[in-house]
């Protein structure tokens, strides 16, 4: 592929080690959706607060040619598939609900030739099964052995309850107009960490001389997203590449020739395109057709068209004000065009180059030119798409970075304290169907029960209470107190007072076992205590990763089984007490 000269592209890999929530519109809503890529608006955001960070005036001429100018532009990163970035799937491709794995392109698809106008009413312009979207977001520029691979990245949910401060809870407060309430539920969509997405910097000529200070930026770890106290975009690790001459210079498909009159050729947008109309000036998407057509000087006619429409939005974190949105067209739209003039292969890299539209250094209005395949003509259903499990891509990732992660001591106790707060909720929230059908009579006298609490009260960390655990097995085991005197037949009564579980001193024997500190112990916790959800906990309520969750939970065994032990003591002596 030939290319104009000057125009260089550093392209970069983002690997989300942390959640990351980039929310549609403006993300005020009760439940924020997030985008399924990361913006060119939000990368330069995070280069523009680094470069302010290191010491960077907002006039020097670095931030001025980096940030503010049109010299380098931040392109949209997509879902890596094979270890390279992926496009938009074309809003054409269609399939049907019986046959999954095979789809048909309605772009080519008309009853006449050659494709009638736009706003047709003819009953031949489409097939009696239209068919739908085929649900993946992304797919392979290239194709795997007549397969076109497409996946859509991993997308997850967690819910957050807003509270009040100082009580810590949600409440109310007395207002002139009455009690107002504080305190909502809301849910947040995220994408999911573990995956790697690929983006592109652009480089104009003019900007040639930063592009080692670019890389330079574009190296280690990132914050994106919102919520970044709370555990989202956190840490996300960008490694640069080596510089191309074209954004998809792997690609295939790509017209690569000079077109003759009357020949056909698509545009696929990779990105929102943002148009205003030529003639009154307002933001108009559809005003891309006229812009096209200027570009190549009136050579070319607009057959056809499949476009979807959105709203774009950013937010500038340093004036924490959100920037104008904007209707845009959404990416993978396609039009067919044909040329009514010769046009020249360099013709097309330029308009590729520089794009269309507004918003441009934020990586709006990006698109490459494709062939016109003439044998689809005829609505043939000749696509043969390959999903890809998204969890297959992001696999070998999450062994090996969730593992390794290094975070801050202020967000490791950040998470302890969460992490615990949450256990003991859940562990008081539902032990008491361990005792629910005790019968009272059977219960242990006040006397032993609390002397087996004595040592529990000690405990207030894992070395305190890996040590009051020991204390509490020799009490289930011998009946004797220090002096060596019989005190009370203490065994005889825990082994007639009846848990859900077991006896009362089988119980204790078991959790107070040395093997139920080891790999797992969590999930052997959560099973003692039966109909519970403890063993989701960690997916809910962890800030960086479930697993991270896990291992503190793991970690501090020791700590919540002794809490849990007090507890089921504790409700014991008072159920006695009540008879």
């Amino acid at each position: 592929m030939t290319n104009p000269p000057n125009v260089i592209y550093l392209p970069y890999s983002l690997t989300l080690r942390a959640a990351l929530m980039l929310s549609e519109l403006s993300g005020d809503s009760p439940s924020g959706a997030t985008l399924k890529y990361i913006p060119g608006s939000s990368i330069r955001g995070a280069v523009a607060a680094r470069l302010l960070k290191s010491g960077t005036a907002e006039q020097d001429d670095v931030f001025q040619t980096l940030i503010l100018s049109d010299q380098v532009r931040y392109l949209n990163c997509y879902v890596g598939i094979d270890k390279k970035r992926s496009w938009p799937v074309p809003l054409s491709w269609r399939v049907s609900k019986e046959e999954q794995q095979i789809a048909w392109d309605s772009i080519y698809f008309c009853g006449t030739d050659p494709i009638p106008k736009h706003g047709s009413n003819s009953a031949t312009d489409w097939p009696e099964n239209a068919g739908g979207a085929i649900g993946y977001l992304c797919c392979a520029p290239t194709t795997s052995s007549e397969y076109h691979v497409v996946c859509k990245p991993q997308v997850d949910g967690r819910v957050h309850q807003q509270r009040d401060r100082v009580k810590g809870r949600p409440g109310t407060s007395a207002q002139a107009t009455g009690e107002v309430r504080h305190g909502k539920i809301f849910a947040r969509e995220y994408l999911e960490p573990g995956q790697t997405f690929y983006g592109v910097v652009q480089l104009m000529p003019a900007a040639h001389a930063y592009l080692e200070h670019v890389r330079s930026l574009l190296t280690g770890s990132l914050y994106l997203g919102r919520s970044l106290r709370a555990g989202y975009g956190g840490d996300l690790e960008v490694v640069c590449d080596e510089t191309t001459g074209h954004e998809y210079d792997y690609a295939k498909g790509i017209v690569r020739n000079d077109l003759a009159p009357g020949q056909r050729f698509r545009v696929l947008l990779t990105s929102p395109f943002v148009g205003r109309d030529p003639i009154t000036g307002q933001l108009d998407p559809c005003a891309i057709e006229q812009e096209l057509v200027q570009l190549f000087d009136h050579r070319v006619t607009v057959l056809a068209r499949r476009w979807a429409f959105t709203v774009i939005g950013s937010f500038n974190r340093k004036w924490r004000l959100e920037v104008p949105q904007a209707p845009a067209l959404f990416p993978g739209t396609i039009l067919v065009l044909i040329a009514s003039g010769h046009i020249a292969q360099r013709d097309l890299r330029h308009i590729e180059h520089e794009g269309i539209g507004e918003r441009k250094t934020e990586g709006c209005g990006r698109l490459v030119f494709l062939e016109y395949d003439e044998r689809n003509k005829k609505n043939e259903p000749s696509i043969r798409i390959k999903p890809v499990d998204p969890q297959g891509l992001v696999t070998e990732i999450v062994q090996v970075n969730t593992s390794t992660v290094a975070h801050s001591a202020a967000l490791q106790f950040a998470e302890q304290r969460v992490v615990l707060q949450a256990a003991l909720q859940g562990l008081e929230q539902t032990m008491w169907r361990l005792w629910e059908k005790t019968d009272s009579k059977t219960i242990p006298n006040p006397t032993i029960l609390g002397k087996l609490r004595v040592p529990l009260r000690a405990a207030t960390d894992e070395p305190s209470a890996a040590n009051a655990l020991v204390v509490l097995r020799d009490l289930c085991t011998d009946d004797r107190d220090n002096s060596g005197t019989a005190t009370h037949n203490r065994i005889e009564r825990l082994k007639r007072c009846q848990l859900s579980e077991g006896t009362l001193q089988d119980w204790l024997n078991q959790m107070t076992a040395a093997h139920f500190c080891g790999a797992g112990s969590w999930q052997l916790l959560s099973k003692q205590i039966p109909q519970s959800n403890l063993s989701v906990l960690p997916c809910n309520v962890h800030i960086t990763t479930a697993e991270a969750a896990t291992r503190l939970l793991e970690d501090n065994i020791r700590f919540l089984k002794v809490r849990l032990i007090d507890s089921v003591l504790a409700a014991l002596q008072k159920k006695a007490k009540q008879g």
